[in-house]
């Protein structure tokens, strides 16, 4: 750590760290604390921090971590109130989109409906209505392409 002359502080004295990834000088507020350490911040920047991070959620083992994270929250007194409360919210915010649902599952209930493979030959598959109005008109689609037609529909 090195100390600078730096008039501009209240202290009079302008404090800077080299961060051990990217080797640039940065300000003490670029990084994390770290109680552990002596001088109780990370050794590496806040950025380079997030880099790494963010590298290692793209991995199979940070996916397969995150997806037991989520799993042990949704089954915690906390995490089924937020769901809860989520789901409340949903149901208040779109009524027609839950009277699209209710009408699907009866339908296929009573043998009204009848589930299709998504195009890509997926049995494993989910409802896609494109008009809430026109709930039996329901397009079948696997995980994959429904999460696809989503990111589609909200880019446009």
């Amino acid at each position: 750590m090195k100390t600078f002359d730096a008039g501009s502080s209240p202290a009079g004295l302008f404090m800077k760290k080299i961060c051990s990834k990217c080797d640039i000088e940065k300000e003490l507020s670029e990084f994390h604390k770290d109680s552990s350490r002596k001088d109780s911040l990370r050794s590496d920047c806040k950025k380079c921090q997030c880099l790494r991070a963010q590298k290692y959620r793209n991995t199979d083992v940070g996916k397969k971590e995150i997806a037991k994270s989520k799993k042990r929250y949704g089954r915690s007194k906390k995490g089924k109130a937020t769901i809860r409360a989520h789901d409340k919210k949903h149901k208040k915010d779109n009524p027609e989109k839950i009277k699209a649902y209710d009408a699907v599952k009866y339908a296929l209930g009573t043998s009204k409906l009848k589930k299709k493979p998504c195009h890509c030959g997926a049995t494993r598959i989910e409802g896609h209505h494109k008009d809430y109005n026109k709930p039996l008109e329901v397009e079948w689609l696997c995980s994959k392409h429904h999460k696809e037609l989503h990111r589609k529909v909200r880019n446009e």
